[in-house]
Formats: C-alpha cells, sequence, structure tokens
C-alpha cells in the first residue's frame, strides 16, 4: 500500500510539473504577443487536454495518456513557434519546411526547445483520480469560456490556429487542381509593351550591360538604422536613382525572386512561371543572360533557378562553401560576382547577370566581419553583407569593364520579424512580420542621384521599372507596371502583398489588411493569372530550344557581321558534296517570324557554299540564328548550324511595320519617305496557303505614314500573320515589303 502512494504523490507531482510548465510556458511566451482573451483561451485549451485525457483514461489509461500528451505537446509546439517567429504556425512555415536548413543557425536551439515540451508534455499524469461528472463539469465550464471568447472577440488560439492551417492547405490544394486544369487565360492579361513614363538618359548607353542583385531578406529600415549597421549601401542610396516607400509584393525567397522577374505572383514555391520574363526580353534583345547561385547544393533551389529561362545558372567549386548550411558566403559571392563582370565584360555582348546573395537568412550569423562586440547575430550579418557590398562597389567604380554597366540593387523580400529580430530591433514595431519597406535603387558611373516616391507601390513594378529605364519595350503578362508612370488605380495589383493566406494593402504607404470586397475580387483574378502563367504552347519547347541557344560556333561555318550590321556573310564549308544547300536564318526576338531562307551559291576558289544575308529584311538585332540544309528530292536535311550576334538593327529605306490595338486588332503601317499613289496591304495566315487573302486599302495620315486597322481574327486566332505592302497606284502592282507577325495569345 506504501508503494502505491508513493507512487500516486510522485505521478501527482509529475501532473503539477506538466500542468504548470505547460502553463507557465504560455504565460511566459505569450506576454506582449497575445491578448489577454487569448492568453486565457491558451491556458483553457491546455486544461482541457488533461481533463478530456482524464476522461478517455477511464476507458484505457494508455490511450487517455497518449491522446492528452499529444494534445498538450501540439498547443506547447504552438508556443515554441511563438516564441521564435512571433507567431503560431502559418501556412507559410509548412510551405517552407523543405527550406528548414535554411534556419541551421539556431537549430540546436529549436531542438532543446523541442525536446523540453515533449518530456514535458508526455509526463505521466494522475489527474483520473476525480470522479468522472466533476471532469465533464470541468471540460464543460472549460468549453463554455473559451466558446464565450470566441463569439465577442475575434481571436486566434493554439487549437483553432491547426484549424486554420488545416483549411488554408485544404483551399490552396483545392486552388491548385482549379489551376491544373483551368483554361488558358493568358489573353486576359496581355499588354502590348512597357508604358514609357521616362526616356533613357543620355548618358546611358542604348545597350547597357545589367547586374541585379538580390539581398536576402532586407527591409529598408535597417538600412537607415541610426547605429550605422549598413553605412555603404546606404550611401549609395544617396547616390543613385533611390526608390523610397517601396514595398515587397510576397514571401519567401521562392515567392518573391521569381514574382519580381516575371512581374507576378507564385502560388507554390516550385511552381513555374511560362509567361515572359526580364531576362527573356533581354536575351530576345540579344543579351545573354545568366544567374549566380550561391545554393548549389541546395537540388530545389537550384532546379527552380535552371526553370527560369536563364542562358546559364552559375555555380561554384565545393571548397567555398563556408556560408549557411554549405551555402557560398556573402564574401565569395560578390567575388564570384565581380568574376562574371569581369569575364562576360569580355566577350563583347551585352550581357545580364543576377545574384541572391544568401547569407543575411534568418539565424545566420556573419562568416566574416562583426558589428560592435559581435553578440548580436542579426546586426552581425546584416554588417558583414554592407562590408561585402562595399568592397563590391569599390570595384564597380574603378574598373573600366563596368564603365557600360547598369546596376540594381533590391531584395528577394523583407527582413522577417522573429525573436531575434525583435530583440535586435526593439523600437520597430511590425504588425505584419512578412510586409515592409524595402531598398531599390539604380546606378551607372555618372548618372545624377534622384529620389522616387513609390508611395506604397510594390516590387511587381521592379522589371516594368527597369525595362522602362532602359528603352526595352516587348509584349508581356506584367502585373506591376513602371515606377516612373501614374500607378493605374483600377489594376491595384502593385499595392497588394499576397501569400496564398494573407492579403495586404499597402496603397499610400499604409499597410492594413485589404478590403473584404477587393481581396474577393483580387483573389478571383490572381487565379486566372496562376493559370495563365502554367500555360505553355505545344511548340513553345521548340522556341525556346533556339531562343536559349547560347552563341553557338560551327568550324564548318563561317560568319561576318557588315561594320553597319546591314550584311550577314555566311560561308558554309561541307565536309561531303552536295548539289544545293539552303541557309535559314532568323532572329531571337519574337516567334521566329522573321525566318528567311536563302539559296546559297557555291564558290569553287575556296570551296564553300556562301550567301550574303541582307540583315534589313529581318529589321531585329541580337541573337541570330543560322542553320543550314540540302534539299534533295523536296525534303530539307539539316547539315550545321550556329548563331551570331548581331548589335544593331537595319531597316530597309521603305518597310512595314505593326503594332496590337488590342487583341484582335493591329495597324499596318508602311514607313517611306517616297510619294505613292495608293497603297494596299495584303494579308493572311499561314494555314492553307492564301485561302484566306485579304487586301486592305491605306490611307495617308499628315506624318506621311500610310496605314489601315485589321481584325486579325478575320485571318487567323493564333499563329503567323503574313503583312506585304505593295503601290496599286499604277497598271501594274508593284511590290514594297513584306514581314510575318505573330499575333494572338487565345
Amino acid at each position: 500500500m506504501e508503494s502505491a502512494n508513493k507512487q500516486m504523490r510522485s505521478n501527482l507531482i509529475l501532473t503539477v510539473i506538466k500542468l504548470c510548465g505547460s502553463i507557465g510556458l504560455a504565460l511566459f511566451v505569450s506576454k506582449g504577443l497575445l491578448s489577454t482573451a487569448e492568453t486565457v483561451a491558451a491556458v483553457a485549451e491546455i486544461c482541457l487536454s488533461l481533463l478530456i485525457a482524464a476522461l478517455i483514461k477511464k476507458k484505457s489509461a494508455l490511450l487517455g495518456w497518449l491522446l492528452g500528451s499529444t494534445a498538450l505537446f501540439l498547443i506547447n509546439l504552438q508556443f515554441i513557434f511563438l516564441k521564435f517567429a512571433k507567431t503560431f504556425l502559418t501556412f507559410i512555415m509548412l510551405t517552407n519546411v523543405r527550406s528548414m536548413q535554411a534556419l541551421s543557425g539556431k537549430m540546436d536551439v529549436y531542438v532543446l526547445w523541442t525536446l523540453i515540451i515533449l518530456i514535458i508534455s508526455y509526463l505521466p499524469n494522475r489527474e483520473d483520480e476525480f470522479s468522472g461528472q466533476f471532469l465533464v463539469v470541468l471540460a464543460i465550464v472549460a468549453l463554455a469560456g473559451e466558446g464565450f471568447l470566441f463569439s465577442r472577440i475575434p481571436i486566434t488560439t493554439p487549437l483553432s490556429d491547426y484549424i486554420d492551417v488545416a483549411k488554408a492547405i485544404v483551399s490552396n490544394e483545392q486552388l491548385s487542381k482549379a489551376i491544373e486544369s483551368g483554361e488558358d487565360t493568358r489573353s486576359l492579361f496581355y499588354r502590348n509593351g512597357i508604358e514609357d513614363g521616362i526616356e533613357r538618359p543620355e548618358s546611358l548607353t542604348k545597350q547597357p550591360n545589367v547586374v541585379l542583385i538580390f539581398t536576402e531578406g532586407l527591409s529598408q529600415h535597417i538600412v537607415e538604422d541610426k547605429r550605422n549597421i549598413m553605412p555603404n549601401v546606404e550611401k549609395w542610396e544617396n547616390e543613385t536613382l533611390f526608390f523610397k516607400n517601396y514595398y515587397n509584393h510576397s514571401f519567401a525567397t521562392y515567392r518573391g525572386i521569381i514574382g519580381q522577374l516575371y512581374s507576378g505572383y507564385q502560388l507554390n514555391n516550385l511552381d513555374e512561371n511560362n509567361l515572359i520574363s526580364l531576362q527573356r526580353i533581354l536575351r530576345n534583345a540579344g543579351y545573354y543572360t545568366s544567374f549566380i547561385n550561391v545554393e548549389p547544393k541546395n537540388r530545389d533551389f537550384s532546379k527552380y533557378l535552371r526553370s527560369m529561362d536563364f542562358h546559364e545558372v552559375i555555380e561554384d567549386t565545393p571548397d567555398v562553401f563556408i556560408g549557411g548550411v554549405n551555402s557560398i558566403s556573402d564574401k565569395r559571392a560578390y567575388e564570384l560576382l565581380r568574376e562574371q563582370i569581369q569575364e562576360k565584360s569580355q566577350q563583347g555582348r551585352p550581357f545580364f547577370t543576377a545574384i541572391y546573395t544568401f547569407g543575411t537568412h534568418v539565424s545566420f550569423d556573419s562568416t566574416h566581419e562583426i558589428f560592435g562586440d559581435g553578440k548580436d547575430l542579426v546586426l552581425n550579418r546584416f554588417y558583414n553583407m554592407d562590408k561585402q557590398f562595399g568592397a563590391f562597389m569599390d570595384f564597380f567604380c574603378e574598373s573600366e569593364c563596368t564603365d557600360n554597366t547598369l546596376l540594381i540593387f533590391t531584395t528577394d523580400h523583407a527582413t522577417y520579424a522573429d525573436e531575434d529580430y525583435q530583440r535586435a530591433f526593439p523600437d520597430v514595431n511590425r504588425t505584419y512580420k512578412d510586409v515592409d519597406t524595402i531598398p531599390l535603387f539604380f546606378y551607372y558611373k555618372g548618372m545624377q542621384p534622384k529620389t522616387v516616391d513609390a508611395n506604397g507601390r510594390n516590387s511587381l513594378d521592379l522589371v516594368p521599372t527597369v525595362l522602362d529605364y532602359l528603352d526595352v519595350s516587348a509584349p508581356n503578362c506584367f502585373l506591376g507596371s513602371s515606377l516612373f508612370t501614374t500607378p493605374d488605380l483600377n489594376r491595384n495589383w502593385d499595392t497588394t502583398f499576397f501569400y496564398p493566406t494573407q492579403l495586404v494593402s499597402t496603397e499610400q504607404g499604409e499597410i492594413h489588411p485589404l478590403h473584404a470586397e477587393k481581396g474577393e475580387t483580387f483573389l478571383e483574378q490572381i487565379s486566372k493569372y496562376f493559370c495563365a502563367a502554367k500555360w505553355k504552347d505545344a511548340n513553345q519547347d521548340t522556341i525556346d530550344s533556339h531562343a536559349l541557344m547560347e552563341l553557338d560556333h560551327s568550324d564548318a561555318i563561317e560568319t561576318e557581321v557588315s561594320e553597319d550590321c546591314r550584311f550577314l556573310n555566311v560561308k558554309y564549308y561541307p565536309s561531303a558534296e552536295h548539289s544545293n544547300v539552303l541557309f535559314a536564318v532568323w532572329s531571337g526576338v519574337g516567334e521566329i517570324d522573321d525566318l528567311h531562307w536563302y539559296e546559297a551559291d557555291w564558290n569553287e576558289k575556296v570551296a564553300c557554299w556562301s550567301y550574303q544575308v541582307d540583315l534589313s529584311a529581318h529589321r531585329s538585332f541580337g541573337t541570330f540564328f543560322v542553320h543550314v540544309y540540302t534539299n534533295t528530292d523536296g525534303e530539307k536535311q539539316k547539315l550545321d548550324e550556329t548563331s551570331v550576334y548581331i548589335p544593331d538593327a537595319v531597316f530597309p529605306e521603305e518597310y512595314v511595320k505593326t503594332e496590337q490595338i488590342d487583341n484582335s486588332h493591329i495597324r499596318i503601317s508602311l514607313i517611306t519617305d517616297a510619294s505613292h499613289g495608293r497603297i494596299a496591304f495584303p494579308v493572311w495566315s499561314s494555314e492553307n496557303g492564301q485561302d484566306d487573302i485579304e487586301w486592305y486599302e491605306a490611307e495617308l495620315d499628315e506624318n506621311g505614314v500610310w496605314s489601315c486597322v485589321v481584325n486579325v481574327e478575320k485571318h487567323i486566332k493564333k499563329g503567323l500573320l503574313y503583312v506585304h505592302a505593295y503601290d496599286v497606284g499604277g497598271q501594274k502592282n508593284i511590290f514594297l515589303d513584306g514581314i510575318a507577325v505573330y499575333v494572338g495569345l487565345n
């Protein structure tokens, strides 16, 4: 009997430890983070878990202990989330669980706390000594009290949060399935080009190199902190084109980088976006595009980067992985960026290089420099990054290879406000942990400093702003617009922060929940955008295989571009005899709509097939592709291929151009200095010969341009449309010029 009493006393002590330990943790962690009502409700749920376990133990002691302890562990686990992340479990935490290694800087602390609550939660307990009726009454009182709180005040408790997260998972899964089976909605987001809000500065050349730096998780207030944490970034903000009151549009890295490069949103981390991107537009304009991967051992992140249209994803050698989770440190990342700029600048072709520096990630400490006494890992990592950026800027300003380079500095998203962050910045109050103002500035040598007020607009506007500044325009499906233009109040994209479980407005620089009515409209439209982003043409793989080619070289093909870019001389030195040779030539811009076939001439003296291509027929520049074929019995056989870079576009003396007015109409114009009596444009589609050909009479405007508007749906919904121009004012129609144009998104 004495042994049984001793065991009972021991179990009662463990019960007190279990209960008091859990309640103590809740009270300690919730201070300043939860309302009084939420704290009371959390304590009630702790008591409820024990009471319900006791009731079950009346039937099965083991089952009651196991269920009650598990419920208590889940409640206590919420307070671990609350302690370190300053919030209960969120959907974003679950979606980033595959990137858990990125928290390795404090993994030992997280594991220790988890073990402590695991032990406390699964201690034996003896509350089942109470009568069943008494336990039922207590449980009813606790449930009624919590129900009363829910009915009177909007609160979140540990258990209700799990329910909310489960709902978010189900909702996200349903949306993912709807998108997968959704129809092609690209036409809803199609835009003819980039709105022109600013002229390219005269001191910036036509095709400057572009370097884009994404810094991991950087809020603007850290740059401006009076403790001088980031003096180099702050200095350059004052000497550049700086955008203030500029916000991140999503969270975290996977959504932030692809979202900015495509000016869109992302539903799931590893979703691909098949719409137009900054790198594709610049690539089509002749740029060599690359992204420096500082996490080459992260398979998900490496695959993610390789899905984004870059010619090359650059990775470093294994012996330099001294950053967090076997990543490249910020010091090495900036060294690698410097090396790439030096290498690419020697290739005689404009380049676009982007990099994401990882060293300022949550939980990391500095790998090199420390701030002050070095005790604050948050201040250390930002101070270190600033030092490395400062050293890079010294190189950028002193090196001749950066003379024709536009530098863009920004971040993937705002700094997350976790426990370490709040300790480092105690005076900064952020209701929304993942939304904040972020840095963005442009710099090139010789520019005049200027500040532009973004007034609450967000990082959806990055790409349109860059292209507007470069005077580069192209059809796109961007949700953002140039920060140099007046915001479109009917769109509201670029003042809305979106995460699958969170909608926040940053309009006019004030952060608040998006109005319910606007939120419903937004969610309806964003689902259509996700449908558009996943759509890929059946022939797009073929097109991309050409567009993504690097400047290939063939020993059998020789190319030479004339100084004025008017002619491309092509020579093919065969390894076998052929009765004829054809050169297929086209530019990387557009949908192979300037493809021309040229019949080569045999040059007996040098034993090669040759042709002088008049590039004015292509009226394009950038990467050109040259494929060599022979035609035998009506069948073309491919012999070889190469590519060549054309630095400028040449147009014929009089030429046809087209401008898309909307999804159904294009304007056709003849640009000429010659005098004509009447001009007509025959138009037909590439399908079924010329069975749909129609002649359109042109009108002459006050600027001497002949033009007309054509409804393309009379000819084709989508594909190549042929447009020719004829002088029909005399006895005989005279051909002037002709082009092919790719139309339609439906």
